[in-house]
């Protein structure tokens, strides 16, 4: 597949991920379904960051830089969160544009705690990982009687 349209399923998002941000409401902030699970703002923060957070990780920054973008990018508005989502995937259709075909089919990124792949395969580790996290933030609306439903994922 080409990178632009790996790059296409990752903002393919941003609707569906405007909405659930939307949805958030300030009193459900620390809700978690069980005590061993992110709070529903721990999760949207996860998920917000996932661009940002993954192109630093497969760029090769340390964990400490990793831990610091982390920090630095915690919001709770529904605006703040899909700004920083949005800025991530604006990072990161920026790197990607900027490769040849052979650097995104072979060129190798590292992650601090060792894992090594192809760009090509970082990129669709970005989609998949938005995409997980978008379900579980779309199941922790649901528990919460939010009028969220299969349409709310596909705008």
């Amino acid at each position: 597949m080409h990178q632009q349209d790996l790059l296409k399923a990752v903002t393919q998002l941003n609707g569906s991920l405007e909405e659930l941000f939307a949805q958030i409401q300030p009193d459900q902030l620390d809700w978690r379904p069980h005590e061993n699970m992110r709070t529903v703002k721990e999760l949207a923060n996860q998920l917000a960051q996932v661009p940002s957070v993954d192109l630093k990780i497969m760029q090769g920054g340390t964990e400490a830089e990793v831990r610091a973008l982390e920090a630095s990018l915690r919001r709770s508005s529904p605006a703040e969160l899909i700004h920083v989502w949005r800025s991530g995937v604006g990072a990161v259709a920026e790197f990607y544009d900027g490769l040849t075909a052979e650097q995104f089919s072979t060129q190798v990124g590292t992650a601090f705690y060792g894992h090594a792949m192809p760009l090509s395969e970082w990129l669709l580790e970005i989609i998949t990982h938005g995409y997980h996290h978008r379900a579980q933030l779309f199941t922790y609306l649901k528990m919460l009687g939010r009028p969220v439903d299969m349409f709310t994922l596909y705008l």
